[in-house]
C-alpha cells in the first residue's frame, strides 16, 4: 500500500482495516512522510485561503472581512521546531502512560502511531480550516457576521476533541487497552502540547528579536 494511503484511508474510510492497515504496514518513514506532508498542506491552506477569500468577497457584495491569518515566518519556524520536540517527548510521555496503565508496546511503536495521530490531526484541521472560510464567506454575505467566531471557535474544538479520539483509536489497538485510559493518556499529552506551543512561540520570537 502506498504510504500517503495511510492517512487517506483512515480520514475517508474509517473503519477497522483503515487502522489495520497503519498497525500493519505503518513505519516511521512513512508516518513522518505524511506528518510532512499534512503539514505542508495545513500551512499552505492556512495562509491562502485567506488570499482566496479576499478576492472572492468582492463578488458576492462583502465590502470587509476581518480576522484572517497573516503570514509569520518566524512563528511558523517555531511551529515546526516545536512539532520535533512534541514527537520525541509527547510519545515518551504517552508510552510510559500507557505501560503504568497496563499497555503494551515499545517506546518506537508508540512514536510511530503518535505521528500518525498526529498527521491525521493536520489533515482534519485542513478540512476545517476550508470549511470555516467559506461558512464566513456564507454568513458575511447575508450579514450574519456575529456568528462567524463562535461557530468557528466550536467547529475546531469539537474536531480537536474528535482528532484526539481518532488518534486514541489507533493507539489503544497497539497497546491493548480500553479506549477510555486512552483517550485520557492521549487527551493530557495534546492539552499540555495546546498549553506549551504559544509559551514556545512567544520564547522563539525572543530569539530572532
Amino acid at each position: 500500500m502506498n504510504w500517503y494511503k495511510d492517512i487517506l484511508h483512515l480520514f475517508t474510510k474509517l473503519s477497522e482495516q483503515s487502522f489495520q492497515n497503519i498497525l500493519s504496514y505503518g513505519t516511521i518513514a512513512r508516518a513522518v512522510t505524511n506528518l510532512v506532508v499534512s503539514t505542508i498542506v495545513l500551512y499552505g491552506m492556512t495562509y491562502a485561503l485567506p488570499l482566496l477569500v479576499k478576492a472572492i468577497a468582492p463578488v458576492l457584495g462583502i465590502k470587509r472581512m476581518t480576522g484572517f491569518a497573516h503570514f509569520d515566518m518566524v512563528s511558523a519556524v517555531a511551529n515546526a521546531s516545536f512539532l520535533i520536540f512534541q514527537i520525541l517527548i509527547g510519545a515518551f510521555v504517552i508510552w510510559r502512560l500507557l505501560i503504568l496503565f497496563g499497555g503494551s508496546g515499545t517506546y518506537r511503536g508508540v512514536m510511530c502511531n503518535y505521528i500518525y495521530g498526529l498527521a491525521y490531526t493536520n489533515a482534519l484541521r485542513t478540512v476545517v480550516i476550508v470549511f470555516v472560510h467559506i461558512l464566513g464567506l456564507i454568513l458575511f454575505a447575508i450579514s450574519q457576521q456575529k456568528y462567524v467566531a463562535d461557530i468557528a471557535y466550536l467547529v475546531t474544538m469539537f474536531s480537536q476533541y474528535y482528532a484526539v479520539f481518532i488518534c486514541a483509536q489507533l493507539m489503544r489497538r497497539y497497546v491493548g487497552l480500553s479506549i477510555v485510559k486512552t483517550y485520557i493518556v492521549m487527551f493530557i499529552v495534546a492539552l499540555l502540547s495546546v498549553s506549551v506551543l504559544p509559551q514556545w512561540i512567544r520564547f522563539f520570537h525572543t530569539l530572532v528579536k
